[in-house]
């Protein structure tokens, strides 16, 4: 960034420069970036760490290319104030990218390889807070750096799962021999996360967690949530979290039945106490390793 180039580090320490300039321009400050398998690179270019008293020359914050040959194209140009993580769907077919300050994440289709069409938005953070980098794994499932930890997105686009990390995390990238440990950068430090094993997709479709209602909400609201019928009983739990993951209270944690339930919560902490308005998270986890989060408001 402080360079405000794209480079690669060789293995006896020397650094090759990949990208310093578009049209005869110095990129803003390169940020994050992301290997094709035909080894080229896409790379965002937000503005955020571009050197004080070191002018912008580019007149737009965007996704580019280096292609096999050295070539730099410019893939958008017109989406982002302040682009930031990037990466591929498992096959290639889709760019996903997020834009730091307004949590939204987009998706493109990529053509012949080299270029991308039919953007749309993918998913929004639904909490206030700065995204940063981003990973995909086998499945599909994105995995996004943001307010609270790491946000699991599916592919269709719905959050299963939020990693708790209790510093701000930064960026995050898979590791070990068979790639199912995330390893998460936050702050001064580094956090390890190993994917659970033995989870049946076909169990995860079927889990339902509805938004709660009414919401925003005051004095209390109701949540209600399905388990899935090829499930005579299973562990259920449902607790609510303040947005530094915090837990405030534990609402269900026990053996459920199949079918539809409800939970109310009523603004309290465990200890009976009332908490401030805000916004909070509520999570539903199964011991069959099924996990959604989503995000209500209370206000007093």
């Amino acid at each position: 960034m402080g360079k405000r180039r794209v480079s690669r580090r060789e293995s006896d320490g020397s650094i090759t420069p990949l990208a310093e300039t578009y049209d005869g321009k110095r990129f803003n400050s390169p940020n994050d970036l992301v290997v094709k398998s035909d080894g080229s690179i896409f790379f965002t270019d937000p503005d955020f760490n571009t050197p004080v008293g070191e002018p912008k020359e580019l007149d737009f914050q965007g996704v580019f290319r280096i292609g096999g040959n050295g070539n730099i194209q410019v893939l958008d140009s017109t989406t982002f104030d302040k682009p930031n993580g990037i990466c591929f769907s498992p096959d290639e077919s889709k760019l996903y990218v997020n834009e730091s300050p307004r949590g939204i994440i987009y998706v493109w289709d990529v053509v012949d390889d080299s270029t991308i069409t039919n953007r749309r938005v993918f998913f929004t953070i639904p909490v206030m807070g700065y995204v940063d980098g981003m990973k995909v794994n086998v499945e599909g499932n994105l995995y996004c750096t943001g307010p609270g930890g790491v946000w699991v997105i599916s592919p269709d686009g719905v959050c299963i799962d939020t990693i708790h990390v209790p510093v701000f995390p930064s960026n995050c990238n898979w590791g070990d021999a068979d790639r199912q440990t995330l390893y998460i950068t936050a702050g001064s430090s580094v956090y390890r996360y190993r994917l659970p094993s033995g989870i049946e997709e076909r169990n995860n479709k079927l889990f339902e967690l509805n938004q709660n209602y009414p919401n925003p909400f005051n004095p209390s609201t109701k949540i209600i949530y399905t388990v899935p019928s090829l499930e005579k009983s299973i562990g259920v739990s449902i607790r609510v979290y303040d947005l530094l993951g915090c837990e405030v209270i534990t609402l269900i944690d026990g053996i459920e039945e199949a079918g539809e339930h409800s939970v109310e919560w009523n603004g309290t902490n465990s200890a009976g106490h009332k908490v401030g308005s805000g916004v909070y998270l509520y999570q539903l986890k199964s011991n069959n390793g099924y996990v959604n989060t989503r995000k209500m408001t209370l206000l007093r």
